[in-house]
């Protein structure tokens, strides 16, 4: 059961739109790195990726959950429309999701403070990271799910 659910989590956290967020990331450090000549917190770099990541994860898993019943309605999923197809099939309860968008919330949120307060990330980051999770989560969970309204892929 616990690899069932590993397989079913991976898939629904999207591999390769983690993967693909990736080199924008890398291409930001770089524009830091030309601005200032040098970086000062290398162990940020990799710090900031994984906080990248865990909000991408919670959007993804929200997204599995809130979407269930589009998901199943559409005949013709791509890579990147029709969710991940983990639901649909039935491999795990709606409910892992949820879950598992509730703890990447709460990784997210608390990796977040450790960035400002203990590694030094600064202000900004608090900024940011609570702008990402603020769209992320609400993409598509109600009451604003803002991919509805027209604006998710923007917010995104």
């Amino acid at each position: 059961m616990l690899v069932r659910y590993a397989r079913a989590l991976w898939g629904m956290g999207r591999p390769l739109f983690l993967v693909g967020i990736s080199p924008l990331y890398l291409l930001g450090v770089a524009s830091a790195w030309h601005d200032a000549g040098r970086i000062e917190r290398p162990w940020l770099l990799l710090a900031g990726l994984l906080e990248v990541w865990l909000v991408q994860l919670m959007t993804h898993y929200s997204n599995e959950y809130w979407d269930l019943e589009t998901d199943l309605a559409t005949r013709h999923p791509t890579r990147i429309s029709g969710g991940s197809r983990v639901l649909v099939r039935g491999t795990v309860p709606r409910a892992v999701a949820r879950f598992a968008a509730v703890v990447c919330l709460g990784l997210a949120i608390a990796f977040g403070a450790i960035l400002m307060g203990v590694l030094g990330g600064g202000v900004l980051v608090v900024a940011f990271v609570g702008l990402a999770i603020f769209a992320g989560w609400y993409y598509s969970t109600p009451p604003l799910n803002l991919k509805a309204r027209g604006v998710g892929e923007l917010a995104i």
